[in-house]
């Protein structure tokens, strides 16, 4: 594996926890019960794991970074944080 593909692997990764994080987050108004902490590490395992899965078998890996760059991207994240 190329290191464009594990930057893109792990840029996935990192935006699926957050996301699922935030839902934790909104599902329960800020507020994390314990219990819901404690199982977020087997949820994110699978929840991630399966969404991986789906990207590849549809072959999504090549399609997005056709359209974006590394460089686009943090581009673009600067400008959406200026503006925020």
């Amino acid at each position: 594996m190329n290191t464009t593909r594990v930057k893109l692997l792990l840029a996935y990764v990192s935006g699926l926890a957050v996301s699922l994080w935030l839902g934790y987050l909104v599902r329960f108004n800020f507020v994390v019960p314990a219990d819901a902490a404690q199982t977020f590490l087997f949820v994110f395992a699978w929840v991630t794991g399966f969404k991986l899965f789906c990207l590849w078998r549809t072959g999504q890996w090549d399609v997005l970074p056709g359209y974006f760059s590394l460089l686009d991207f943090s581009r673009l994240v600067w400008i959406l944080l200026t503006a925020g």
